[in-house]
């Protein structure tokens, strides 16, 4: 008998809750005024509306700030109507998410350093895009141009002599990582930063009958992603970058002539070309 008392009064409640949703949601329908009346004052971001044309009655301007009626009535007063960029952080990004978190893009975007660093949506991209000209609506014509903007050091070193080619438009930042957020280190798109590089040097995954440990570890113990002044985009070069794991035991670790086997042309790589680890018989130190 108590079992179904407490159902009787859960599915009364339920009811009264769907109710009022159902009140709410008319209510809310019934402030709203469609974009026509917007534009009627609102004429410069007209433009922005043809990025919403696949969608129309769903995306519009009370999608993002909200119903329009009092805003209206009382004459423009701006206070009536919602400002996603006057919002906090998180609100201001509610309104976007309402729509895209169903995105694979957006899936882990409350796991992202971004959320998490207070950054919107609102910072890289601009909803009013003039002409729709910017692809994703970025406010600039790059996302390598809108990441530098907060990330300066990563800007400096595309600049070195040795680097990703981001300049040469060949790659973009977003190549490798996910601005929207991620589960992984430094939202990258893949697992892992060895994944992520063998996205395209699949050359190097192997695998391969002599590993070379570090490598497999993690291809930034030897190289920097973002940009070097030294070959190959090395953190340091030959013989000082081997010289930090492997000590002078066998081959002289102190600084040589320019004359010396141990430092001319490629250094240590002169004798052990397969780095990358080698499936040669007789490949144990890596020499073929």
């Amino acid at each position: 008998m108590r079992r179904l008392v407490a159902h009787s009064v859960a599915v009364g409640l339920l009811a009264l809750s769907t109710a009022a949703r159902g009140a709410e949601g008319s209510a809310a329908e019934s402030a709203r005024v469609g974009s026509e009346a917007c534009l009627a004052c609102h004429d410069a971001p007209a433009h922005s509306l043809t990025h919403y044309g696949a969608s129309p009655g769903v995306a519009d301007c009370e999608s993002c700030h909200g119903p329009g009626k009092a805003h209206v009535e009382a004459g423009g007063d701006a206070t009536k109507i919602v400002n996603p960029a006057k919002q906090s952080p998180r609100d201001a990004s509610k309104a976007c998410l309402t729509c895209h978190a169903s995105s694979h893009e957006l899936a882990d975007w409350s796991a992202g350093r971004h959320e998490a660093a207070n950054i919107t949506c609102l910072n890289c991209h601009q909803i009013h895009n003039a002409n729709g000209k910017l692809p994703h609506l970025l406010k600039k014509p790059r996302a390598m141009e809108v990441c530098f903007d907060c990330h300066k050091l990563q800007r400096v070193l595309t600049m070195s002599s040795s680097h990703m080619p981001l300049r040469e438009s060949k790659m973009d930042c977003t190549d490798c990582h996910n601005p929207h957020g991620t589960t992984t280190e430094g939202m990258l798109r893949e697992a892992s930063v060895n994944d992520n590089c063998y996205a395209c040097h699949a050359e190097k995954r192997g695998p391969v009958l002599f590993e070379h440990p570090p490598v497999r570890e993690n291809c930034l113990n030897c190289h920097d992603p973002h940009g070097s002044m030294h070959p190959n985009l090395l953190v340091a070069t030959a013989p000082r970058l081997c010289q930090s794991c492997h000590i002078g035991t066998r081959h002289p670790s102190q600084p040589q002539t320019p004359t010396s086997r141990f430092v001319f042309n490629k250094s240590c790589v002169n004798c052990h070309p397969s780095i990358h680890g080698s499936n040669s018989p007789s490949g144990v130190n890596l020499m073929r």
